[in-house]
């Protein structure tokens, strides 16, 4: 569930992308052992396939719920895309990906 204090606050993907890359640098620092001997843990699944593009679907999105704040959250388990208004928050719909969200 996404609570009031956790709204969008960054305009557009590109803006919280960014800030994404922004917040890495930090990330990888506190996730590498300081000790240079020590290894660092490496997942041992296999790459996956990049996802497709989302911003032609966020767009469509958009373009369905003009002048309202939407929210779409991923994560590993999916995407789930949320309505703010007046009254809180509201989940519209949960998918595996976003293009399951679409139709």
């Amino acid at each position: 569930m996404v609570r009031p204090d956790e709204w969008p606050y960054r305009p557009t993907l590109e803006a919280a992308l960014a800030w994404c890359v922004e917040c890495l640098t930090d990330t990888i620092a506190n996730a590498a052992p300081t000790d240079a001997v020590v290894p660092i843990p490496v997942p041992e699944a296999a790459p996956s396939t990049l996802p497709a593009d989302p911003v032609p679907v966020l767009l469509r999105l958009a373009a369905r719920h003009v002048g309202q704040v939407m929210t779409v959250r991923f994560t590993r388990a999916g995407c789930s895309l949320h309505l703010h208004d007046d009254e809180g928050i509201h989940l519209l719909a949960e998918a595996p990906d976003l293009h399951a969200i679409e139709g």
